[in-house]
């Protein structure tokens, strides 16, 4: 966003980051690397205080929530400088769904050119569906390089009669394909690399803080009048009449509750006057239930050891429940990773403290993962004829390790019931809807509704989760709101 309305000499910008930033030159080899996970469990990154609380959903589970840590990104370009590199769409009914719900303007055929406009897809740039000049490199990673693993399960897939996309972005079709990533030509493409060029750095209009912690909204009334950090030591106010939060799921809701924008009975039992009352602030939270099986290979399925990359291929297909849509399941063939890509993980996100944004005392979110069975968290082995789980263990695994779980329907049902666990995919904390809807917080400009001169620009305005990572709809809602904030002028 700060780089689509700097674009404007006559609007002055100014991008405060809670992290580190990362300059061309200077960005850290763990970001650039293509292995994920140098920079995904390096707690450098992170918002190491944050923890939440889980509700296990095992049948008769009455244990209080366990407290874990849940990894959010806290360096400048936020998850996609620590992410999987997905470059993955919902499909056309995930955005529809956003419209028909009071989002006017975000249907699928709304966002497309913002889908379009942020990327340079280097396999299929003249796709009708795609982008050929954004900010944005994409590839994907051809079959012919995929290792013994991906190819064996490629394989059991297809024979179940899913068949292979080249591009799983260009159609909504269930069936294999290689991952679009955002990565080129073997690095990490961040929002911070893609759109922080050195040329928009050097523009005049554009100053950029980073360690810098937010501390407060300043307003007069209802009206946002900008924000007070503390950088360094010492605490700044900066004055703008539009202040732009994107701070993401967990960390949003916080900073409105705390300026009066929220639940009112909540903020009134932290001693927070109430200015805006949305209740809707901190709820609806949605995450991707996950669901992750590890095992020790045949030598023949293994992944070169000196690649970097360790997920080459996925797997889209629908459970057929009615309450979901098609495509709603997601298969990530790692060493195997399977994931429910419609949101069924619901919480919400409240204060414990009224304190300063950044203090240790977090923000909990009370995520609850009483996930409807019927929509089938792990379809893949539950589906599958026991002929078939035994073709899969005998062909790629060696034999002790799966033996227990695959052994009958209900040991397995109990094992996913007892190891599900977030997708960090969180959505919904700040749903966007109509103006009159009382549980929306923003209005289909995204701006905060209640106040004046206050907008969110993240994941957490998503009205409901799209079925896939959410790493490339983010951006895209960046890519749109810079379009909506700037048509009101400078």
């Amino acid at each position: 966003m700060a780089a689509r309305l700097s674009q404007d000499p006559a609007r002055r910008v100014v991008l405060v980051e809670a992290g580190p930033d990362t300059p061309p030159g200077r960005v850290p080899a763990e970001i650039l690397d293509s292995y994920p996970g140098a920079a995904y469990f390096s707690g450098k990154y992170h918002w190491n205080e944050l923890r939440v609380g889980y509700d296990s959903w095992a049948e008769g589970d009455n244990r209080p929530p366990m407290i874990r840590r849940y990894e959010q990104a806290r360096i400048m370009g936020g998850g996609s400088s620590m992410n999987g590199m997905f470059a993955v769409r919902g499909p056309k009914s995930d955005y529809d769904s956003w419209a028909a719900g009071g989002a006017t303007g975000w249907s699928f055929d709304d966002v497309l050119p913002y889908l379009r406009k942020l990327e340079r897809d280097t396999d299929f740039p003249d796709a009708e569906r795609h982008g050929a000049d954004g900010p944005v490199a994409i590839r994907r990673i051809g079959r012919e390089r995929w290792p013994g693993f991906t190819r064996a399960l490629d394989a059991a897939v297809s024979e179940r009669g899913h068949g292979a996309l080249d591009d799983s972005n260009g159609t909504d079709d269930d069936g294999v394909f290689p991952f679009a990533l955002t990565n080129w030509p073997d690095q990490r493409v961040s929002t911070a690399l893609a759109y922080l060029t050195p040329e928009v750095r050097a523009r005049d209009n554009l100053v950029i803080l980073d360690q810098a912690r937010l501390v407060a909204l300043e307003r007069e009334g209802r009206r946002v009048t900008g924000v007070r950090v503390a950088r360094g030591g010492e605490e700044h106010t900066i004055i703008s009449p539009r202040t732009v939060i994107a701070a993401g799921v967990f960390h949003s809701p916080p900073i409105l509750m705390r300026a009066g924008i929220g639940p009112g009975d909540h903020l009134r039992e932290h001693g927070i006057e109430v200015v805006a009352d949305r209740p809707g602030v901190g709820a609806y939270l949605h995450d991707h239930p996950s669901l992750t099986l590890a095992f020790h290979l045949k030598r023949e399925a293994r992944i070169d050891p000196a690649a970097r990359r360790r997920i080459f291929a996925g797997v889209r297909y629908s459970s057929g429940h009615a309450d979901c849509p098609a495509g709603d399941m997601f298969l990530t063939i790692v060493n195997r990773a399977g994931w429910h890509p419609l949101g069924a993980a619901m919480g919400t996100v409240l204060l414990t403290v009224n304190r300063a944004y950044g203090d240790k005392a977090r923000d909990m979110a009370k995520k609850s993962f009483k996930t409807w069975w019927q929509t089938k968290v792990e379809a893949t082995l539950l589906d599958a004829s026991a002929a078939t789980r035994r073709f899969a263990h005998d062909r790629l695994i060696h034999p002790e390790s799966l033996d227990g779980i695959l052994s009958d329907d209900h040991s397995l049902e109990a094992w996913i019931r007892e190891n599900t666990f977030s997708g960090w995919h969180g959505v919904g904390t700040c749903r966007m809807g109509a103006p009159d809807d009382p549980q929306a917080v923003v209005d289909p400009m995204t701006r905060v509704i209640g106040v004046d001169g206050l907008y969110v620009a993240d994941a957490s305005i998503m009205p409901s989760i799209v079925c896939g990572n959410t790493n490339l709809t983010t951006i895209m809602i960046g890519e749109k709101a810079a379009d909506l904030i700037a048509a009101w002028g400078s």
